[in-house]
């Protein structure tokens, strides 16, 4: 179909109540367009625009939105160009534009890695239509979902790239999608569209409705300038090296926690390694008080967490795993995905753009005894030590460490027999 420009929207849509191929609809997205362009020297810049119809009170919520970016020095990414409006009709029949100034856009900042643009669109009501643009730079790869919690009418997204830069973009769908392929003044141009996207509803036991969407999943494989074929493809060895050197990860496992007194007081009488391990563990978990925020890294550091008590996943984690190793044990960090997160593919360990431990979505302490594995989340205050949590039961976790001592790997985590290993 024709896709309006930004600011055309029509009498029909303000007018329509309900969505014509779902009529339980809170709301819908009239279009989701994106495109995803690579220069060289400047990256990546997706340029996105969203218009989506408020069907009723429970639509609402569409007209608050949160826009996510990174932080991290030398691989920063900002959103520029945000323009957003809503629709309305007035009593005449008129049709109405609320812009949203730019006093009422504000950046918050979640951690040191991530921050978020957030706005709530004015004038927004059972009816409206709501219509947002940017720019978001430095983005890097992203998947593509076709498919949202609420019916789509049409989703289009574009990659543009160089002809030297060998992209994949792999498709996930149920539903039909059309694609497009064009050439033009060195550059390929790919077009994806899916019109009438059913909504994904939430069904008991799918907890990461993300892998059941429809969607394009894409990487760059590779780069071929004048002839050179240079593939972007990287293993498992590269990502685990790259962990260990780290600020925010390997280099914390190596840092002095100042010792504490009452710890080492309890340690001395205890001469059993599954005892000092389960000492260890209940002392983090009762002394360390979890900020809520879950990720691999330890963002303000294990110095710094353990002197305020309080810290990330990773933070308290990874003071686990240095206090464990300070007590004479054999302990690593274990890089996690939870089932709400979704399933590792310890096949592919991604590109140098996008590693693969963005897969990952915790880290925890891995100890073997006796032939028995366990695996320890002291941000959770009473799990036992003696079970692996449930959350990532039956997952494929990675053991990380130094890659010259071939002790990282792949760890089958299974309730508690004898150690399963790959």
């Amino acid at each position: 179909p024709n896709v309006p420009a930004f600011g055309q929207v029509t009498k029909e849509d303000l007018l329509l109540k309900t969505c014509e191929f779902d009529d339980k609809a809170e709301a819908m997205v009239l279009l989701d367009d994106g495109t995803l362009q690579y220069v060289f020297n400047s990256g990546m810049e997706l340029k996105r625009r969203i218009r989506i119809k408020i069907l009723n009170n429970k639509g609402l919520d569409w007209a608050n939105v949160h826009l996510p970016y990174r932080l991290m020095t030398g691989n920063t990414q900002y959103i520029s160009d945000l323009e957003a409006q809503t629709y309305n009709l007035d009593a005449a029949g008129n049709v109405v534009t609320s812009k949203v100034e730019k006093k009422l856009v504000y950046d918050k900042k979640l951690n040191k890695r991530y921050a978020e643009k957030v706005f709530t669109f004015p004038e927004a009501k059972v009816g409206s239509v709501i219509e947002y643009r940017y720019s978001h730079n430095g983005i890097g790869l992203i998947d593509w979902y076709f498919q949202r919690s609420v019916p789509v009418r049409y989703s289009r997204f574009v990659l543009d790239f160089p002809q030297e830069v060998e992209v994949a973009a792999i498709p996930y769908t149920s539903n039909p999608y059309d694609k497009k392929d064009e050439t033009s003044a060195n550059r390929k141009i790919n077009t994806y569209t899916m019109s009438k996207v059913p909504a994904l509803k939430s069904e008991p036991f799918i907890i990461n409705e993300d892998y059941y969407r429809d969607r394009l999943v894409t990487k760059v494989v590779a780069y071929d300038i004048n002839g050179r074929y240079t593939s972007r493809t990287i293993n498992w060895i590269q990502v685990v090296k790259a962990l260990m050197e780290d600020e925010d990860f390997g280099v914390q496992i190596k840092r002095n926690i100042p010792r504490t007194v009452d710890l080492d007081e309890k340690l001395k009488t205890i001469t059993t390694p599954y005892s000092r391990m389960k000492t260890v563990y209940k002392y983090v978990q009762d002394n360390m008080q979890w900020n809520e925020f879950t990720s691999i890294w330890a963002m303000d550091g294990v110095r710094s967490a353990w002197k305020d008590k309080k810290g990330t996943v990773g933070e308290i984690n990874l003071i686990l795993v240095n206090l464990l190793k300070d007590a004479g044990l054999n302990a690593s960090p274990i890089l996690v995905s939870t089932h709400g997160n979704g399933v590792v593919n310890t096949v592919d360990a991604g590109t140098y753009e996008y590693p693969g431990y963005h897969q990952f979505d915790k880290v925890m302490a891995y100890i073997e005894l006796d032939g028995k594995a366990y695996v320890l989340d002291a941000s959770k205050k009473g799990a036992p030590v003696h079970l692996i949590p449930d959350e990532i039961l039956y997952t494929q976790g990675l053991v990380i460490e130094k890659y010259e001592t071939f002790g990282w790997g792949w760890k089958t985590l299974w309730n508690q027999g004898a150690l399963a290993k790959n």
